[in-house]
């Protein structure tokens, strides 16, 4: 790997530390919950806080703090599950996935160009 390409490649760990979602910025460590979310949507599995905090090896407390701030911000919303209605899961919003599709498509043009 090249000087310049590990130089651009620390830019781009640099510049997405924060996410920026509906004028709110996120710490990093939002990025796994936001994925497993989008994951979940995409592939049409269902999203539990408990399958969220082990599959990404964070407390369940800690999980549900980050999920009761993406719905304070209506990033995600949340719907009760059909077959016993006593878990919730949830669900992006439109925007939420319009915002982090434009964050994926930063990230590509970002690589296309530099690499």
């Amino acid at each position: 790997m090249h000087k310049e390409e590990i130089f651009s490649l620390l830019k781009l760990i640099e510049k997405t530390k924060l996410i920026q979602l509906k004028g709110r910025y996120f710490p990093e460590n939002y990025l796994p919950v936001i994925n497993f979310i989008m994951i979940s949507y995409y592939e049409n599995k269902i999203c539990t806080i408990s399958n969220m905090s082990s599959s990404n090896n964070i407390p369940f407390n800690t999980a549900k703090r980050k999920i009761n701030n993406l719905l304070d911000s209506k990033l995600i919303y949340k719907n009760k599950r059909i077959k016993d209605g006593k878990h919730n899961i949830f669900l992006p919003t439109p925007s939420l996935i319009n915002i982090f599709e434009a964050y994926l498509n930063n990230i590509k043009n970002h690589i296309g160009t530099n690499f």
